[in-house]
């Protein structure tokens, strides 16, 4: 879709992005800044993230690490979420409910005090 209809594609992938609560101008915005990169670059970037695969590495990260996610991002699956933290030996997951792909701008206090939490506690 994103070589040969492109713009209806982008429309999706933007709607998909955000939660059904986001106000509209987030998901236009995001639909103008995709389709001011091009469909081909886009192509680029979703296929070489859906190649890339560190969860071999995973275990080898020793330092606390915070992973915040949405229950409701339909970009990253929750179980792929779940699994990463369960790979990361200090890890701790947080999970946020109505919000999309991009929770640190949907729910962008939330995120801030538990990333601000997290780190008081890390020092």
């Amino acid at each position: 879709g994103l070589q040969n209809q492109t713009e209806d594609t982008v429309a999706a992938i933007a709607r998909s992005c955000w939660h059904k609560s986001t106000p509209e101008h987030f998901v236009k915005t995001t639909q103008q800044r995709m389709m001011s990169a091009g469909g081909n670059v886009l192509l680029n970037d979703f296929t070489a993230c859906s190649k890339l695969d560190l969860s071999a590495k995973l275990a080898a990260l020793q330092v606390p690490t915070l992973i915040l996610a949405s229950q409701e991002d339909r970009l990253v699956k929750t179980a792929e979420i779940n699994a990463m933290a369960q790979a990361i030996p200090k890890a701790l997951l947080q999970i946020f409910h109505e919000c999309g792909h991009f929770l640190h701008v949907e729910r962008a206090s939330v995120a801030a005090a538990a990333l601000a939490g997290f780190l008081a506690n890390a020092a």
